[in-house]
């Protein structure tokens, strides 16, 4: 899948910081999804300086067609109010399970969405692909396979939601073989809580907003592609209530039969930018970091 700087691809967890203009992407594939994951449950807990949202001792059962999106509701109420985020990494042990897991995400929810009573707060559920409940549908952010550490720029972070959902998606390291189970200690992510004087990072979305991205059936190439022209970002800074905005970073981000995907960000003064560089790994989530990028 590929990160949205410019569309919002509901099909996948996408990109958290950045947004371009325009967007091209090649061969986004699709499988078939079912889920087997047991978890004891949900941990938040404090660690020094540093608040873990994780699933802990889950025991994940994949197959090559059958990848797991595990999800558990956050309840992060009880961190001092006010409190951001200006470094996140991922919280997975052991690492000998680390090859297995393709990305953690955190969907923030809005002030007056509750927990759904089917699922406990904490008690992990299956969600298909993203989680669907009306009000959490942004990502405060998202790991993935082949991403180190992100920090915000100095002296800017993310706010901490009130509430938010966990996703954690768990992959067959293959495209055959037999089917394997998965047990890790730990799976979600680390969040580096910064001083209160910190600048809060305001998170908006950028349209145009797209469903799935998919390769069709016996398709041996298939391109799909989104572009954000003057117009969507005029009202995407209308919405927002801006008058400007910052690139901070460009991310790609691909399943296992992506074999390509280009974003291009295009300057009001013509000069362009491409990323990922040339022969990186599209299976891997590439961050590329800008600075001095305002519109």
């Amino acid at each position: 899948s590929l990160s949205p700087l410019g569309a919002r691809a509901r099909a996948f967890p996408s990109c958290w910081v950045a947004w371009m203009r325009r967007t091209r992407a090649c061969a986004i594939a699709v499988v078939a999804y079912v889920a087997f994951a047991r978890a004891a449950t949900l941990e938040v807990r404090l660690e020094g300086g540093h608040l873990v949202v994780a699933h802990k001792d889950a025991i994940y059962e994949v197959a090559p067609s059958h990848d797991v999106y595990s999800c558990s509701w956050a309840d992060l109420s009880s961190i001092k109010g006010g409190a951001t985020i200006d470094q996140i990494e991922r919280a997975i042990e052991p690492a000998s399970v680390l090859s297995f897991y393709h990305h953690i995400s955190l969907y923030m929810c809005n002030s007056d969405v509750r927990p759904d009573r089917a699922h406990a707060a904490g008690e992990p559920f299956d969600c298909l692909v993203r989680p669907t409940f009306s009000g959490c549908e942004r990502q405060l952010f998202t790991w993935g396979a082949g991403m180190e550490r992100f920090e915000m720029p100095p002296g800017t972070g993310f706010i901490l939601p009130r509430l938010a959902i966990l996703q954690v998606h768990v992959k067959h390291p293959s495209l055959d073989g037999e089917p394997i189970k998965v047990a890790a200690s730990l799976s979600g992510l680390r969040l580096r809580l910064s001083a209160p004087d910190v600048k809060p990072f305001q998170y908006f979305q950028l349209g145009p907003h797209f469903g799935m991205l998919s390769v069709p059936p016996r398709a041996p190439r298939y391109k799909v592609g989104a572009v954000c022209a003057e117009s969507c970002i005029r009202q995407a800074l209308r919405q927002a209530k801006v008058e400007f905005f910052e690139v901070i970073a460009i991310r790609q981000h691909m399943h296992l039969l992506g074999s390509a995907a280009v974003t291009e960000l295009i300057h009001a003064d013509g000069s362009t930018g491409v990323y990922p560089p040339t022969g990186q790994n599209p299976n891997w989530t590439a961050v590329n970091t800008l600075t001095g990028c305002r519109f």
